[in-house]
């Protein structure tokens, strides 16, 4: 018999992305306000500190890149939707991506994971809560 194919996560570039594998229903990993559990990731369980910095082939960032996109740009939608006196600090698209390919230590990728997660919950919060109409 010919070979087999490889399984399709070494083809899958979001298969390294500790976002994209975030599951809002089921798990252990505490509740949201709707009551929905939230499941930890891949992240929030760990991934491997060598693949964090890695760009998969045919992919144009690595985790560490998204990781960091993701929380920058949550984290400035929070402050525009929060402060009615919110100024455009950050220049596009620049600033908006980490400078570097990895993270660069242990601490620099719990703190962007911890930083997300906290704007993160912040901002369902915010839709919940708010008495703003956010259909218009």
């Amino acid at each position: 018999m010919g070979s087999e194919a490889p399984a399709a996560a070494e083809h899958d570039p979001l298969h390294l992305c500790p976002l994209a594998q975030y599951d809002e229903v089921g798990g252990e990993a505490g509740t949201n306000p709707a009551g929905q559990a939230h499941r930890a990731g891949p992240a929030e369980r760990g991934l491997a500190p060598e693949l964090r910095g890695k760009r998969p082939t045919a992919f144009p960032h690595s985790v560490w890149e998204l990781l960091e996109h993701i929380r920058i740009t949550q984290h400035d939608l929070l402050d525009f939707v929060q402060d009615p006196d919110y100024e455009e600090k950050l220049q596009w698209p620049k600033d908006y991506w980490p400078r570097s390919m990895a993270p660069a230590n242990e601490k620099a990728w719990n703190e962007s994971i911890a930083g997300w997660r906290k704007d993160r919950m912040a901002l369902e919060r915010f839709t919940n809560e708010t008495d703003i109409d956010l259909t218009t």
